[in-house]
């Protein structure tokens, strides 16, 4: 199950109001997937509530598939470096209590990985072409300008054939996946083909982008979360 999270701030025109959406995929190809969103006290941008959201993706996931997943795959969206460690605190743990809850029966607990997505940063790459700088091709910078005491990971997924390219930034807050670094770049770099509005890539992973594109609608229009019919629709897209 590969989940993507993300929050609307509304500003005053849409009553200051903050929505959190999450999306979950629940089928094998990961093309359909089921949506929560909660309302928020305004401005938050670390919430108490994402246990919540995850406890409904859970059980959506399980009246889908009449089992829970064997991995679960989070890329939280929105987050600055000031706030790693209020996400690691609340929502990651948040996060572990509903899985020790669900799984209390079960023979084995899933593997969790926890990656917090930041798209709002100043570094740039370029690829140096005789005296010429140019945009770099789509790629991974994983070593010299992270950091040792983290794992990050820049990731350039777009091609931008005009004005310069910006990289998104990846914390890996959690890990108990057991792939090696090079499996988890290649699979979120192709998550990032996986955004049904675009026929090429985006700069966040398509889970992210459709958190995105919900809590945008019912923050700006709708105002109130959808009809529960439509949970298991993409009808944000």
């Amino acid at each position: 199950m590969i989940l993507g999270y993300d929050v609307h701030h509304a500003g005053p025109g849409g009553g200051g109001m903050s929505i959190g959406a999450m999306t979950a995929t629940f089928n094998a190809s990961l093309g359909r997937c089921y949506s929560t969103v909660a309302r928020l006290p305004s401005r938050e941008e670390v919430a108490t509530c994402v246990g919540q959201m995850f406890e409904k993706c859970l059980a959506a996931y399980k009246d889908k598939n009449n089992c829970y997943p064997d991995r679960i795959m989070m890329y939280r969206n929105g987050v600055g470096e000031g706030q790693l460690n209020d996400v690691f605190t609340q929502e990651l743990q948040g996060f572990q209590a509903r899985i020790n809850a669900a799984y209390e029966n079960q023979p084995n607990k899933p593997k969790l990985t926890y990656i917090v997505v930041n798209k709002r940063i100043s570094t740039r790459f370029f690829e140096v072409a005789g005296r010429n700088l140019n945009n770099p091709k789509p790629g991974f910078v994983d070593d010299i300008v992270t950091r040792p005491e983290r794992y990050d990971i820049f990731l350039i997924s777009p091609t931008a054939r005009q004005g310069c390219v910006s990289p998104t930034y990846y914390n890996v807050l959690f890990d108990e996946s057991g792939l090696d670094a090079d499996k988890i770049q290649r699979f979120t770099f192709k998550l990032c083909h996986l955004y049904y509005n675009w026929s090429g890539t985006v700069a966040v992973p398509g889970p992210c982008q459709n958190a995105h594109k919900l809590a945008f609608l019912v923050g700006t229009a709708l105002k109130r979360p959808a009809s529960a019919k439509l949970a298991y629709l993409m009808h944000f897209l």
